[in-house]
């Protein structure tokens, strides 16, 4: 695994920890993977978001529709 990055963000006003980082061809993917992980939490809940495409597809349709996902979260305690 490479990191790529690490920094903050905010979904729905709470604070949020986002790691984005590589993945290194192994037996269950086929091709260098680019993979983003988000954690926040809200009161008492902790919850993770996990993306993960193959590097020749970033910034593809797929993280389009996962951009759009993501821009549409509303949290809901």
């Amino acid at each position: 695994m490479k990191v790529l990055y690490d920094y903050k963000i905010s979904i729905d006003g709470y604070d949020a920890s986002v790691l984005e980082y590589q993945i290194e061809p192994i037996e269950d993917y086929t091709s260098l993977m680019f993979a983003r992980r988000i954690f926040f939490r809200v009161e008492d809940q902790m919850y993770t978001i996990l993306f993960m495409v193959a590097e020749k597809e970033r910034g593809g349709e797929f993280e389009k529709g996962y951009e759009y996902f993501f821009n549409s979260l509303k949290v809901v305690p």
